[in-house]
């Protein structure tokens, strides 16, 4: 899975469980993201399960960047 189909993947999520502002954020983030920061960088080349099944990055930004 890409980091923009996780972010879409989890924004629908979040739509479903009632939360629509963290949606709207992950679907901008969904479309506008680019690399080029140390942050940015790292979530493109994330070298695990992106995914909400494995070490769901969306969620990670999401809850401040608690990335190892």
């Amino acid at each position: 899975m890409t980091l923009r189909a996780a972010l879409r993947d989890q924004a629908r999520n979040n739509d479903a469980l009632g939360s629509p502002f963290t949606a709207r954020v992950l679907r901008l983030l969904a479309e506008r993201m680019q690399p080029g920061t140390a942050l940015t960088d790292r979530m493109f080349t994330w070298p695990g399960d992106i995914g909400p099944f494995g070490d769901s990055v969306p969620l990670r930004l999401l809850g401040g960047g608690c990335m190892p």
